[in-house]
């Protein structure tokens, strides 16, 4: 497959072939964000502080790279021809969702997802560093134009002149949502804000508390490890598939299939930092 000519169409071979031929480039990009999230995990577990400027680099290029291909007019042209055909159903849905993202992202300049990803890997470093040295004001720079650059994001998707910033914020919350609506949510959070506001009243008037000190006794952290390694087998988490580490701000990323990272800190007097997480 050599770029763009694996997208040409041919009605004659039908929409089996044409849509195969399209998710296998799509797969390639798939493969590449495998690679960006490995670079992700390591900036975030085991990176040498001096190596933020280069990972910045790399994880740029390959959010370019990933954002220029998906882009392609010849992917636009292809999911809106197989938007036309009458496909079976998992065919259907992929398309259906390809194409959702393929029209948010066109609008939205190469140049500018570099900026984001690049912003973000320094944005972490620092944020790492002021919460070690506690000083916000560290971090306040960056922070200030991660909002600006993801503002920036949020207008190429919706337009330059929103209606609303609830338009604004729509735009970003399709990223980890789809079809969600901040008015929705609005309208949402308010049927359940009554009831929690109850819950809580009951809770606190109740006389009774938890006996969280057992939280803040003294735990070694290898006692920790051992015993968080023993939950997450416990409750499934395949080893062979997957690593457990030490970060700053736990997450976990999918690397590929087979090769799922989880990840963890250590406070000897906090147990509930490490086993929450």
């Amino acid at each position: 497959m050599e770029g763009s000519l694996a997208l040409r169409y041919h009605r004659d071979m039908g929409w089996e072939k044409t849509y195969r031929r399209l998710r296998d480039y799509l797969v390639e990009n798939a493969l590449l964000g495998s690679a960006e999230a490995l670079l992700g995990w390591d900036e975030l577990t085991y990176m040498p502080p001096k190596g933020a400027d280069g990972r910045a680099r790399q994880m740029a290029l390959l959010a370019r790279t990933m954002h220029d291909r998906f882009v392609a007019p010849e992917v636009g042209a292809q999911l809106d021809e197989l938007a036309q055909e009458k496909l079976d159903d998992d065919a259907a849905v992929n398309v259906r969702e390809w194409r959702r993202l393929y029209q948010r992202e066109v609008k939205v300049p190469s140049a500018l997802v570099a900026e984001i990803t690049q912003t973000a890997v320094h944005s972490r470093q620092a944020w790492a560093e002021a919460r070690k040295t506690n000083q916000f004001q560290t971090f306040r720079p960056w922070l200030d134009k991660t909002i600006d650059l993801r503002r920036k994001y949020a207008a190429c998707i919706c337009g330059k002149n929103p209606s609303s910033s609830e338009e604004l914020y729509d735009a970003l919350l399709d990223d980890y949502e789809p079809y969600e609506t901040t008015r929705r949510l609005r309208t949402m959070f308010a049927q359940l804000r009554p009831r929690l506001v109850q819950l809580m009243e009951k809770v606190r008037t109740s006389g009774r508390r938890a006996p969280v000190e057992i939280l803040h006794r003294t735990y070694a952290v290898d006692k920790q490890k051992a015993f968080a390694e023993m939950a997450a087998k416990a409750i499934g988490f395949d080893f062979s598939a997957g690593r457990l580490d030490t970060t700053v701000h736990p997450f976990c990323t999918t690397i590929a299939p087979g090769d799922v990272r989880i990840t963890t800190r250590y406070d000897e007097r906090d147990f509930g930092n490490c086993f929450f997480s």
